[in-house]
């Protein structure tokens, strides 16, 4: 079933997105969506933005499981899928680490009891040292006394310690989904083990145990586009007409230059002309006034 159910086979196969299409859920296809699975828990923040909103399409998912390994892999989804998984199960981790350290703080002794119990486990250390040393002795009366003696110590220890220790509101941290509840709440244990945030982290944390056996590579290198290659071409023309403008200027300034310099030629040329008359009109002038003068 599914919004195509109505169409024939060769409309579905004419229509049918490819697998890097930017609308689909790739972590689906490669067989875990942490999007799909944690959507509307409280985790759901720890998913980064740019993947909501993705299909996550059936038949897609199928034929890609249906690939062999080999084309799998030149995909990259599977690595994609277990670096995210592996991030969001560090989070995880650290957050449950974090909820353990609260519930200590808020269980700690008081001060004051916290001394006397370390009088008490002094005590108790000193008096097994003393049994140790008796029963090598071959004093097991002795040594049978220090026994019973750090008993009793023991016993008022666990006393002290159970009247004057706070108990945390919330005592427990569930290690599968970081869920904090009281230890003592069956309800609350069993309501949350049949919820989504703890089903979807048994399935995260099953499919990275899965990938992380595999190990997948990374992507041989990024598959372009139908919208990246266009933009490349776009690039390409826009450099290619600023290169064929850069060129045209340069031809101008050659040409400019190239007239400059003939300009500058054809002035000497005539200043020569004009150098030349005035000398040959000089000689006449001369050769006249000589005949003049004779």
């Amino acid at each position: 079933m599914g919004s195509d159910r109505d169409l024939t086979e060769e409309v579905k196969k004419a229509t049918k997105k490819s697998f890097e299409d930017p609308s689909l859920d790739k972590n689906f296809l490669a067989g875990c969506s942490p999007y799909e699975l944690l959507s509307d828990t409280k985790n759901e923040k720890m998913l980064p933005n740019d993947g909501w909103g993705k299909e996550c399409s059936v038949g897609l998912q199928r034929d890609f499981s249906e690939l062999p390994q080999e084309e799998k892999d030149k995909y990259g989804f599977e690595y994609d899928l277990m670096m995210l998984l592996t991030k969001l199960t560090e989070q995880l981790e650290a957050s449950i680490r974090s909820e353990r350290l609260k519930i200590k703080a808020e269980e700690e002794l008081p001060p004051e009891i916290q001394v006397q119990v370390a009088e008490i486990d002094a005590k108790i250390s000193e008096l097994q040292t003393k049994a140790e040393e008796a029963g090598e002795n071959g004093d097991v009366d002795q040594s049978a006394q220090c026994i019973a003696e750090a008993g009793i110590l023991q016993t008022q220890k666990q006393a002290l310690e159970t009247q004057h220790k706070p108990r945390a509101r919330r005592d427990y941290v569930c290690e599968i989904s970081g869920a904090v509840f009281s230890s003592g709440d069956a309800e609350t244990k069993r309501r949350l083990e049949e919820g989504k945030l703890y089903n979807g982290w048994i399935q995260i944390r099953e499919k990275l145990a899965e990938l992380k056996a595999r190990d997948p590579p990374l992507a041989p290198r990024p598959r372009a586009s139908w919208s990246d290659s266009k933009d490349r071409d776009r690039d390409r023309d826009r450099d290619r007409g600023r290169d064929d403008r850069r060129d045209d200027r340069r031809d101008d300034r050659r040409d400019d230059r190239r007239d400059d310099r003939r300009d500058r030629g054809r002035d000497r040329s005539r200043e020569r002309d004009r150098y030349g008359e005035r000398r040959r009109d000089d000689r006449r002038d001369d050769r006249r006034d000589d005949r003049r003068y004779r």
